[in-house]
């Protein structure tokens, strides 16, 4: 099946998750996001473009930082998805519990050069909430 490209925009944009696609570079640079992004956050989407005002690892709670850093270690590795649960910092201030589903893009030479990243909101989850951890490898 074959959609036009407004077609799948709409798409993206009615998914009940934010959707991201981040670099694989020091800060981990925003290149796309849909508006559940932003409605997750508080933040405008554009202030993190390209790390125009923030940096995408700068909503990221401090204490999962490390636990973020073993993920990537993972998939450079290879193509596997990743669930790991951990927390951003909202633009208030508030701590959003998240799932992160993420699969990694490489190029041609086999070389890491992004994530594609759906971000559930467990905030109404209070079952799926706990310490932040990587929750499994999808091969």
């Amino acid at each position: 099946m074959t959609q036009s490209e407004p077609d799948l925009m709409a798409l993206i944009q009615g998914l009940p998750a934010a959707l991201i696609n981040v670099a694989h570079d020091e800060h981990y640079t925003l290149r796309f996001a849909n508006k559940q992004a932003a409605e997750l956050l508080g933040y405008s989407i554009a202030d993190f473009l390209e790390n125009s005002r923030y940096k995408a690892a700068s909503v990221v709670h401090p204490h999962d930082l490390d636990l973020l850093e073993v993920a990537d270690g993972i998939h450079a590795k290879g193509p596997r998805t990743l669930l790991v649960r951990y927390r951003l910092i909202a633009a208030d201030g508030s701590e959003v519990p998240v799932l992160d589903v993420s699969r990694p893009q490489f190029d041609e030479r086999g070389e890491l050069q992004s994530f594609i990243t759906l971000l559930v909101d467990l905030r109404d989850a209070p079952d799926l909430q706990g310490p932040s951890k990587i929750l499994s490898r999808v091969e």
